[in-house]
């Protein structure tokens, strides 16, 4: 089985990693590969995600979710950004 890409695998030759990780960039991985690194590696998942906003996500609407995701200065700057071309469409008064 492959070892893990080296670091910074987004400035490398994309047929390289995909051969470093033992892949094809066609078909994925073979069902037996799959299955084999789902036991060596464990599930796809980050360590300590954070549940509730995990079920969020998966349950919830897009209000929910953009919300789960978003920090106060996120919604800030997309609100303040909303308000600005709204203003700028609008004819003068």
């Amino acid at each position: 089985m492959a070892a893990p890409v080296a670091q910074e695998p987004w400035r490398r030759d994309v047929g390289e990693v995909v051969a470093e990780l033992g892949t094809d960039i066609d078909r994925g991985l073979g069902s037996d590969a799959a299955a084999a690194r789902l036991a060596r590696y464990g599930p796809n998942q980050l360590q300590g995600a954070d549940v509730e906003v995990d079920r969020r996500v998966r349950e919830g609407s897009a209000a929910d979710t953009l919300m789960a995701e978003s920090s106060d200065l996120d919604l800030l700057v997309l609100g303040s950004r909303g308000l600005v071309r709204f203003a700028a469409s609008c004819p003068e008064v």
